[in-house]
């Protein structure tokens, strides 16, 4: 969901269940937005927040 040389992309639930294989991609935006590393829009997209970018940065990737 981050990408270092680029802004913050947002991208729709039915984007990341596409990119992660799956047919419940909300249950994992529930969870990530319930940790504080993503932000869900009232239209229902989906960014990453400062936390969650900065996760991304000391890891290497979101858990």
């Amino acid at each position: 969901m981050t990408q270092p040389e680029d802004g913050q992309p947002l991208w729709s639930v039915e984007d990341i269940g596409r990119e992660m294989e799956t047919d419940e991609p909300i249950t994992f935006v529930r969870g990530l937005q319930r940790a504080g590393l993503v932000n869900v829009t009232a239209d229902g997209f989906v960014f990453a927040t400062r936390a969650g970018v900065r996760v991304t940065q000391l890891i290497g990737h979101v858990v």
